[in-house]
């Protein structure tokens, strides 16, 4: 009885330091997941920098992390300045792309002659 009496608040305190370090690692874990959006831009800003060109992949999963940045800043944060930096690597992000798409294009594709049109129609 006497030992039940003195192991049950060390039972009850350990309990309740468990849960409390549950707690502390779900906060960390969640500050953690916050933190990685502010450091988008500088992970990211290398490979937006460089262009697609050669590595389509990873670009469009820096894109996507870039897009992900920005919607959590909008949603959470709208005035940081973290907003205005990620939107604008997303917009050159995006220009970066449209160029590689023209280059491609004009790469790749065949002009016709506008007589061969004119016999087709």
């Amino acid at each position: 009885m006497k030992l039940e009496n003195s192991i049950i608040p060390v039972h009850k305190q350990t309990e309740n330091l468990q849960r409390l370090q549950e707690n502390v690692e779900k906060t960390l874990s969640c500050l953690d997941h916050v933190i990685s959006y502010y450091h988008v831009a500088s992970d990211t800003e290398k490979i937006i920098r460089e262009g697609p060109t050669g590595r389509l992949e990873e670009y469009l999963g820096s894109m996507a992390k870039i897009q992900k940045a920005v919607e959590y800043f909008q949603d959470n944060s709208p005035d940081s300045p973290e907003l205005n930096k990620v939107k604008l690597l997303f917009e050159r992000g995006k220009e970066a792309l449209e160029s590689e798409f023209r280059s491609l294009m004009t790469r790749h594709s065949k002009v016709v002659s506008p007589v061969l049109i004119l016999d087709l129609i």
